[in-house]
């Protein structure tokens, strides 16, 4: 008799011990996934950007905007000559009564920028999506986010 209460007392005991265990690790699992969720409202655009070489062509591009919003693409570098008549696109000469002028023309030279973007590689939140990059995609996202992957994508015209 002595020995079935021991044997019943060891698998209680046992039982116990699991309960605790799996407890625990439900605790940790859930401060895990708590401190991914970080609060990128404060951060610095540098805290909040990641720029990885794929190949002597190719870029990785991150950013995650101050609402949290995560996005991703692949650029690829033009071709010389693309490049060239990309960074064309910055002005235009204007010749107006007999006066040579030059004219900024940043949106003709920023849509052939946004050519740059793989747009099958472009990920929200870690999630395909159907957006392509483009003035309406930017409408929707933050204005910083806009400038800066302007200012990577200007990097390929430059040496």
């Amino acid at each position: 008799m002595a020995e079935f209460l021991n044997s019943e007392s060891s698998e209680i005991q046992s039982s116990s011990a699991e309960v605790q265990s799996s407890a625990v690790a439900e605790s940790a699992v859930a401060s895990s996934s708590a401190s991914n969720d970080v609060d990128t409202s404060h951060m610095p655009l540098e805290k909040r950007t990641k720029v990885s070489d794929v190949d002597s062509r190719t870029r990785d591009l991150e950013i995650t905007e101050k609402d949290g919003t995560k996005i991703k693409v692949q650029i690829t570098s033009p071709s010389l000559r693309d490049a060239e008549t990309i960074d064309a696109k910055r002005s235009v000469v204007v010749e107006e009564d007999g006066e040579t002028s030059i004219v900024l023309t940043p949106a003709k030279f920023h849509e052939a920028l946004f050519k740059m973007f793989n747009n099958n590689s472009l990920l929200i939140n870690d999630k395909v999506t159907d957006d392509v990059i483009g003035w309406d995609f930017f409408e929707k996202h933050a204005k910083e986010t806009y400038h800066w992957f302007m200012d990577q994508a200007e990097t390929f015209l430059t040496d």
